[in-house]
């Protein structure tokens, strides 16, 4: 899996894979279960990470803390978002945009969270 992970890595530009990511289910759970393992390794429990599987991992860019790694991954989609207006003079990237698939869902994402606080319900901004 870490040669998928890496392969991930060069395409999106990060490691956060999502726990349901369409294209290699068994990855996300993967990642998932790194982070746990990790956990357990940090807080002196049995864990199948070594110091040097962690290296590896970080060497890459791999992030342990979720919250800090969408954060990073917002303001980089972000960027994208700026540098598409700029090219385009608008802001409606499509959904399945064929040039950069991770800002089209990024995009999406964020409407649907916008139309979440608009109506009042919970919501990840």
């Amino acid at each position: 899996r870490y040669t998928q992970l890496t392969e991930f890595e060069t395409q999106e530009g990060h490691c956060d894979v999502p726990f349901r990511f369409k294209e290699n289910l068994s990855l996300g759970i993967w990642v998932i279960n790194q982070r746990k393992a990790y956990h357990h390794y940090m807080n002196g429990q049995p864990s199948h990470l070594t110091q040097m599987r962690i290296e590896k991992l970080e060497e890459i860019g791999f992030k342990w803390r979720v919250q800090k790694a969408q954060n990073e991954n917002w303001r980089k989609q972000y960027m994208k978002m700026k540098q598409f207006k700029h090219v385009h003079n608008h802001c409606n990237v499509p959904q399945h945009y064929t040039d950069d698939e991770s800002l089209g869902m990024w995009t999406s994402q964020q409407r649907q969270q916008y139309k979440k606080f608009k109506d009042g319900k919970k919501t990840n901004m």
